[in-house]
Parts: C-alpha cells; structure tokens; sequence
C-alpha cells in the first residue's frame, strides 16, 4: 500500500450535521480573485508550523511580509489587503508552509 498519508477531520455545519474531510496532500486556495478588501486564504495543511505569506507588486518589490503558524488540517486565514494601504493592481502571492510552497497571481480592486 505504500507510506502516503492521509487524514480525516471532522467539523460541524452550521445546521448541527458533522462533515468529514480527508486530506491527501497539502493545498492553497485564495479566494475571491479579484479580491475587494479581505483575502482569503483556506490551507489544507498535513504537518503543523511555521508558515509565511509574502505578497510582491509586479515589478519584484516586496508589499507584504507575514509570519504565522499553521495547524494540521484546515487553516482558514485571512488578509485585509485594504486596511494595508494597497492600491488596486496585479499581485503576487507567496506562500510558504510545511509541504507547501506556492506561488499564485490576484487582483485587488478598491
């Protein structure tokens, strides 16, 4: 069967039900893009740590620097790109974790 790793995490809805998830490998999704005022950024995680979110305009100058710890499982994070005083353009993210290393493009509209 081999030594790939998988986990189940249980949470409950909104409506009492319980949900389970399980997670093969680890993943990023950042939503909505383009984003308005708050990033969001759902981590699906197989080991916890140190992780950081670094955010670059398109000619290379670093905007955004953000150290933070990630927990086995789902992390749901959060960035308000609007209360950082960025202007609307052409991003890109970096994020970094343990098993995780990613690099996506949005659009911050004001």
């Amino acid at each position: 069967m081999g030594n790939s790793r998988k986990f189940i995490f249980f949470r409950k809805g909104s409506g009492g039900e319980i949900a389970a998830t399980a997670i093969k490998q680890p993943s990023l999704t950042i939503y909505p893009n383009p984003v308005c005022d708050v990033m969001s950024l759902n981590v699906e995680s197989l080991e916890s740590g140190a992780a950081e979110i670094r955010i670059y305009d398109l000619s290379g100058r670093l905007v955004s620097d953000k150290e933070l710890y990630v927990n086995c499982g789902i992390n749901l994070l959060t960035m308000d790109l609007a209360e950082m005083g960025m202007k609307s353009g052409v991003y890109v993210v970096q994020f970094s974790s343990p098993g995780i290393s990613e690099e996506n493009k949005i659009v911050f509209t004001r």
